[in-house]
């Protein structure tokens, strides 16, 4: 019987070591410093996707394209270029600036 609960002891730890070391390892180290949960990347991600697609629907009539263009900079600046938090708001600080650089350069005023 102590053998067996020996197994069990060692197929729940796994290979990592302990349960504790494990469920430590399974958080993606660039959100470790996301304010705490895991998903607040995704939480922050899912936000500037809705703004930018209302920003889309009211001043250029494309919500998919300036939603998708939020997006693709997100991962961009997260997974390709790994600058972490700050990199990733600073991305979509980005594209607001450059949205709003180009419609004060556009010649068609409302």
């Amino acid at each position: 019987m102590a053998n067996m609960a020996t197994g069990i002891m060692i197929i729940g730890q796994g290979l990592q070591g302990s349960p504790e070391r494990s469920a430590r390892a399974s958080i993606h180290p660039s959100q470790e410093g996301f304010v705490g949960f895991p998903n607040f990347g995704f939480f922050l991600l899912v936000v500037f996707a809705v703004v930018f697609y209302k920003i889309g629907e009211l001043e250029y009539h494309q919500p998919i394209l300036c939603c998708g263009i939020s997006i693709g900079v997100w991962m961009l600046t997260s997974s390709v270029l790994g600058w972490g938090f700050w990199g990733c708001i600073m991305g979509q600080v980005g594209i607001f600036a450059a949205m709003t650089a180009y419609n004060m350069s556009n010649k068609r005023r409302p």
